[in-house]
């Protein structure tokens, strides 16, 4: 699957500001919930990650792409508290 992101990246013009829109495409396996992506990392190997409030698999190589492109995203992470539950928490990139 191909998805296309289009971020903005406000810059400041006299007087008003303006938006500039760029496209950008990357591979990725698109999931319901971070749960649904964390648990395919397990099996299959990705990096789990949220963009644009939607939760993806990518490779490693395409996360890396993702983030040299500038594009706001954050990683999926499963933490295991000493109580024996478990959190997903997110790492922000750029």
């Amino acid at each position: 699957m191909s998805t296309s992101c289009v971020p903005a990246s406000p810059t400041m013009s006299t007087p008003n500001l303006e938006t500039t829109m760029k496209t950008f495409t990357f591979k990725a396996i698109e999931f319901t919930t971070a749960r649904d992506a964390l648990q395919h990392t397990e099996a299959a190997g990705g990096e789990a990650i949220l963009l644009g409030g939607r939760h993806y698999v990518v490779s490693e190589d395409e996360a890396v792409r993702i983030a040299r492109a500038d594009i706001e995203f954050a990683y999926l992470c499963e933490h295991d508290a000493e109580d024996g539950t478990s959190r997903i928490v997110t790492i922000p990139v750029n």
